[in-house]
């Protein structure tokens, strides 16, 4: 049991170099946990939201936030996978009805509310800012690059209820299992293959070890539903797994609906290998039957090379030493034996042998109803030699089923629980019995082989005299009586500080003990006989972390602050350098400040730091790299200094963690890490060019192979991209939307005067005083951007002016312009300026005049601003006081659904009428009936057709066809939704 103190933790890595003044490292963090391409959920503006999760658009400068709109990440299904799709919605009409004479538009707000005191319902809006909907929370609290000091933190008011809840989600851990065979494919596989897994559900991360045999090493793991809609996929790779025959991995961050069906048995586990894409073996998952005890186990599979095998039947045996040392309990669980229907008694034959020797050593039988798939038994009175062989793996246990003629036999040997966890031990000094404070420390690693034997690597630090014993001991319960099971003193090296080798001829209780966290190691030394630093052996489950598989962590101890501190807390850390110069590291700890508070001695509140070390310890900055809570800290770092990098592979760096108590650090351990990182930047350049044409083409050849992909004038463009066409770079904008290209004339600001021109080599009028002030500012190759582009990719030269990523247009200094926002094309209730001097684009909103008539109209469907008409008397309008008024709330009275942001299907949500019509905006129209919709401010959508069906309007743009011409003889007419070729 790891005990940990309440306090604000802070992981430092740090060069330990000696300089005068204190230097910053600027290093950016980054978890490296970010949401998957596996994980189901959705993106939307560079952010990734999980399913059913709610937020309000953020488009951008000049539009911002859209709070009137709310989006939703909701569950699809395409191509039998699980996937999101955002559906937002404009919730304009769900405003609540004021009573109060003048209400209040507050903002970052959507609904209007009374001001305080008039005597109206508020609606509550403190934690939403609209109308009451959670928005998506902060993903980090923490500022990457923060600069802090070395300061006790505040305490939080809700620390607690905070750790509380981290003690509670360290505590549980929930265990599954899963037989999968060929006979629970759809349909059957007659394959020899099978394989056993145990699952593990803890802080909302599946880690699951999968041990498989008689197949090829699986391609894919697959997680579904009973329905086979996948869930999460798993590719696997040689080099990531531990063992041959075992795969690893963690489907991190389970969504609540997907932990509920882990609990209602609906998951199911499917490998694929390369002779059987679709799946070669498949089980479902379920609570494991011994509650993850399982001592010994064994994966049954039929007899490959027989003819008459009964192939796609498989079988597991999980065995439980018992309290005497003497016996097993086991459970045998097999399917496709037999079909499984009736209730007539089949008879089961279950033999123990020792092959090597063909002799048979227990003979088994009992009948089973026909819809059971498993039975219990009692090994019982086992010699010391059968366990021995048991220990060492030399055991088979052979399951045969049905009458003497055609019997149905699975078998398989008998190993010790095989996982892919770490088995690892941190030695403090709080956990000595009794507890010590000397700043000394211990790190144990073990690794348990196929024949039973337990190799071990014990690392110290600080102890204060001579190693007098090195013990495994146990724990009697109820008596506290410590009872040694192995003494390692002879391996222990005082110049190294280190004990290696390896055990064997474990007992059975003994061997139970140490797989589960029953066992400790014990450091005795002259000036502490009963012990100076001691840890319970545990396992570490896998989470695919690879600096693990670099060799030993590095034992974290107090002596090595400067200065030294005598602390109980002590900690081991994996860390390692990825070809891409990442720091991958993970930290465990225990024991700090035990003596302060042992009521929350098991929580942990900690912040990562990073930062370089100066002689002035009191005064070092650190810059936050991740903030944590409970025993362990693991993560991922880019971007590093090449000087920190440099530090690191010299050896002049380490590690540190420190606390409220000990701001200074309470812990350290020194880090060398072997890199060439530090020497790239002769190269960086070469490499950066080099890169960059490289991911420009793999990026292309991607384009070109994708189906929603659009050739047009002799290029390829993705799908979402837009561009400038070459056929008229001044007027006209292009988007690929599902292999369909839309091309939009420029939408021209009206000037204001009397005599506007055309200036050459523009498409917008402009006025005469206009075009003189921007003379100078004009440039012949602001447009040169789009040259040269591929699938979108735009290379920018430098230029005066500001290039425009909207319109892929470079505008002049003082030049306005409607800006362009795909998918939705020019927005008129917009004007964009290129401000000199900053060439920054400002975006505002047209501000309209307000009217003095009852009635006003738009006059045409495009124009942003509404007029009083000419029929009906109209005061002047008062052009002191103007108002903005913002397009995204014209359509109040609209209902819409629409999809966001690329889908080339508009579904918008009608009203079923009484005869089966569609009610779309304030229109009724007829079933079968096709139109062009009418959206303001936009006015009539001529490109896209509308056809009622059963009470649901179904909108689309119509599907342009390929050109093989020229592209000088491609043309499009005003009035056209699709380019041709000229002549046709």
């Amino acid at each position: 049991m790891l005990f940990l103190a309440r306090c604000a933790v802070c992981l430092v890595l740090a060069a330990a170099t000696v300089r005068a003044t204190s230097s910053l490292i600027p290093i950016n963090s980054d978890d490296g946990q970010g949401a998957k391409d596996t994980v189901p959920g959705c993106s939307f503006g560079g952010n990734y939201y999980g399913m059913r999760e709610e937020w309000h658009p953020d488009l951008g400068e000049p539009f911002g936030v859209m709070f009137c709109i709310r989006c939703r990440c909701v569950q699809t299904s395409r191509k039998g996978k699980v996937d999101g799709r955002v559906s937002c919605k404009n919730i304009k009409k769900e405003c609540p009805k004021l009573t109060c004479p003048n209400p209040v538009l507050n903002p970052k707000q959507c609904c209007s509310t009374c001001p305080e005191g008039a005597g109206s319902p508020q609606l509550n809006v403190s934690t939403t800012a609209d109308t009451g909907l959670p928005l998506a929370p902060s993903r980090n609290p923490l500022k990457p690059g923060e600069i802090l000091k070395p300061a006790p933190l505040p305490k939080q008011s809700n620390d607690e209820e905070r750790m509380e809840k981290t003690a509670e989600e360290d505590s549980e851990e929930d265990v599954y299992s899963v037989l999968l065979t060929g006979s629970q494919m759809y349909p059957p596989v007659p394959t020899a293959a099978a394989a056993r897994g145990r699952l593990t559900l803890w802080r909302k991360n599946l880690h699951y070890s999968i041990h498989f045999s008689g197949m090829t090493r699986p391609r894919i793991v697959r997680f579904t539903d009973r329905l086979g809609t996948v869930l999460f996929e798993h590719e696997v790779r040689g080099t990531s797994q531990p063992h041959p025959s075992q795969v690893c991995g963690v489907w991190r961050n389970l969504h609540p609906v997907y932990v509920r069906y882990l609990q209602r048995t609906m998951v199911y586990v499917t490998l694929v290998t390369p002779s059987w894409p679709a799946g070669e073996i498949r089980g479902k998952v379920h609570s494991d039957r011994v509650g993850g005890l399982e001592t010994f186990g064994s994966l049954l599979t039929p007899p490959a090379d027989d003819a008459h095998a009964w192939l796609g039947a498989g079988g597991e045996a999980v065995m439980v030493a018992g309290p005497d040392g003497t016996s097993v309990d086991f459970m045998v669980m097999f399917k496709g034996l037999w079909d499984g229907k009736g209730n007539s008694l089949v008879p089961v034959h279950l033999q123990l042998t020792h092959p090597a020797w063909n002799i048979t050593l227990r003979d088994t039988h009992a009948e089973i109803t026909a819809q059971y798939n498993e039975f219990a038994e009692v090994l019982t009175n086992l010699t010391e030699q059968e366990l021995g062989w048991m220990m060492n793996g030399e055991l088979q246990l052979t399951v045969t089923a049905g009458n003497l003629e055609h019997p149905r036999e699975i078998s398989g040997p008998i190993t010790l629980r095989q996982t892919c966890d770490t088995i690892h031990a941190v030695m403090s000094g709080s956990q000595a019995t009794p507890a010590t404070e000397t700043g000394a420390a211990g790190s144990a690693i073990f690794h348990l082989h196929t024949n039973g034997s337990v190799q071990y690597q014990i690392s110290t630090a600080g102890l204060r005299s001579r190693v007098t014993s090195i013990t495994l001991e146990f724990d009697e319960y109820h008596t506290g009586v410590r009872r040694v099971v192995r003494d390692l003193t002879s391996t222990y090296s005082p110049f190294y500080q280190t004990a290696t080798g390896m055990e064997d001829q474990w007992s059975l209780l003994d061997m139970h003990s140490f797989l589960h966290s029953d066992l400790w190691v014990n450091v005795m030394t002259e000036e502490f006989p009963a012990g100076q630093v001691r840890g319970r052996i545990e396992p570490l489950v896998y989470n695919g972390h690879r600096a693990r598989e670099t060799g030993l962590p590095t034992v974290l101890a107090g002596v090595n602050v400067f200065p030294p501190q005598r602390t109980g807390a002590a900690g081991h850390a994996w860390l390692s350098i990825d070809g891409d110069c990442s720091l991958h590291y993970e930290i465990l700890v225990a024991g700090l400040n035990r003596d302060v508070d042992t009521s929350v001695s098991a929580h942990l509140h900690g912040f990562a730091e990073i930062g370089e070390m100066t002689t002035d310890w009191q005064n070092e900055h650190k810059m936050v790299l991740k903030s944590f809570y409970g025993s362990k800290a693991m993560g991922q770092l880019k971007d590093i200094d090449e000087e920190l990098l440099s530090h690191i592979d010299q050896g002049r760096a380490y590690i540190q963690v420190s606390t409220k108590r000990r701001p200074f650090g309470e812990i350290r351990g020194h880090v060398q890490i072997p890199n060439r990182c530090h020497s790239r930047h002769n190269l960086y350049e070469e490499e950066e060019q080099h890169s960059v044409a490289m991911a420009q083409e793999r990026e292309y050849e991607r384009v070109k192979e994708d189906p929603n992909s659009c050739y047009f004038e002799g290029e390829y463009h993705g799908h979402g991209s837009t561009w400038v066409p070459a056929y008229d770079e001044k007027c006209s904008t292009c988007k690929c939307q599902k292999s369909t290209v839309i091309c939009d004339p420029v939408a021209c600001p009206q000037p204001d005067c009397y005599n506007p021109v055309i200036p050459e080599g523009e498409c917008c009028p402009k006025c005469p005083d206009e075009i003189q002030n921007n003379q100078a500012s004009r440039s012949p190759q602001r447009n040169s951007a789009v040259k040269g582009r591929k699938s979108g990719i735009i290379v920018q030269q430098e230029t005066e002016g500001c290039y425009f990523d909207g319109d892929k247009k470079f505008h002049g200094y003082g030049e306005e312009w409607h800006p362009y926002v795909p998918p939705f094309g020019y927005i008129k209730c917009a004007i964009c300026v290129c401000e000199k001097g900053t060439n920054q684009v400002t975006c505002n909103r047209v501000r309209c005049p307000v009217l003095r008539c009852k009635t006003p109209i738009r006059v045409n469907p495009t124009d942003c601003c509404k007029q009083c008409p000419e029929t009906e008397t109209n005061e002047a309008p008062i052009t002191d006081d103007v108002v903005e008024e913002d397009w995204r709330h014209e359509e109040e009275d609209s209902d819409q659904s629409f999809i966001w942001p690329t889908e080339t299907t508009i579904t918008r949500s009608g009203t079923k009428t009484d005869k089966g019509g569609c009610r779309f905006g304030k229109d009724t129209h007829q079933n079968g009936e096709s139109w062009n919709p009418k959206v303001p401010p936009f006015g009539v959508m001529k490109c896209i057709q509308c056809v009622c069906k059963n009470g649901t309007a179904d909108c689309r743009r119509p599907k342009c066809d390929k050109l093989n011409c020229n592209p000088s003889d491609v043309v499009k007419e005003d009035g056209e939704c699709c380019p041709r070729c000229r002549g046709k």
